[in-house]
Protein backbone atom coordinates (compact mmCIF):
# COMPACT_ATOMS: atom_id res chain seq x y z
CA UNK A 1 0.00 0.00 0.00
CA UNK A 2 1.37 3.60 -1.05
CA UNK A 3 2.77 5.45 1.81
CA UNK A 4 0.28 8.52 1.36
CA UNK A 5 -3.04 5.63 1.58
CA UNK A 6 -1.54 5.12 4.56
CA UNK A 7 -1.51 8.06 6.23
CA UNK A 8 -5.19 8.88 4.61
CA UNK A 9 -6.16 5.58 6.58
CA UNK A 10 -4.42 7.22 10.01
CA UNK A 11 -6.39 10.78 9.36
CA UNK A 12 -9.57 8.76 8.55
CA UNK A 13 -9.18 6.48 12.40
CA UNK A 14 -8.31 9.40 14.46
CA UNK A 15 -11.69 11.07 13.04
CA UNK A 16 -13.31 8.37 13.68
CA UNK A 17 -11.86 7.58 17.42
CA UNK A 18 -12.60 11.50 17.91
CA UNK A 19 -16.20 10.70 16.80
CA UNK A 20 -16.64 7.73 19.18
CA UNK A 21 -15.20 9.76 22.06
CA UNK A 22 -18.06 12.34 21.20
CA UNK A 23 -20.66 9.74 21.44
CA UNK A 24 -19.22 8.03 24.47
CA UNK A 25 -19.94 11.62 25.83
CA UNK A 26 -23.16 12.06 24.61
CA UNK A 27 -24.45 8.66 25.66
CA UNK A 28 -23.00 9.73 29.02
CA UNK A 29 -24.03 13.52 29.41
CA UNK A 30 -27.81 12.08 28.31
CA UNK A 31 -28.22 9.11 30.56
CA UNK A 32 -31.47 8.88 31.82
CA UNK A 33 -32.98 10.63 28.13
CA UNK A 34 -34.35 7.43 26.34
CA UNK A 35 -33.30 9.23 22.84
CA UNK A 36 -29.81 10.47 23.39
CA UNK A 37 -28.88 6.85 25.01
CA UNK A 38 -30.68 5.09 22.03
CA UNK A 39 -29.11 7.45 19.20
CA UNK A 40 -25.77 7.63 21.10
CA UNK A 41 -25.63 3.85 20.85
CA UNK A 42 -26.82 4.25 17.36
CA UNK A 43 -23.79 6.06 16.29
CA UNK A 44 -21.51 4.19 18.41
CA UNK A 45 -22.63 1.01 16.29
CA UNK A 46 -21.93 2.79 12.74
CA UNK A 47 -18.17 4.02 15.07
CA UNK A 48 -17.42 0.37 15.32
CA UNK A 49 -18.22 -0.80 11.70
CA UNK A 50 -16.07 2.01 10.11
CA UNK A 51 -13.63 1.09 12.92
CA UNK A 52 -13.59 -2.68 11.82
CA UNK A 53 -12.82 -1.27 8.28
CA UNK A 54 -9.96 0.86 8.68
CA UNK A 55 -8.58 -1.07 12.09
CA UNK A 56 -8.29 -4.00 10.29
CA UNK A 57 -5.97 -2.48 7.35
CA UNK A 58 -3.82 -0.45 9.29
CA UNK A 59 -2.67 -2.92 11.96
CA UNK A 60 -1.78 -5.75 8.94
CA UNK A 61 0.17 -2.70 7.60
CA UNK A 62 2.00 -1.72 10.64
Amino acid sequence: MVQADLETLREIKRKIDLIEEAARQMKTLGAGVPAVEKNAQCVLSAVYVLKFGISDILDIQD
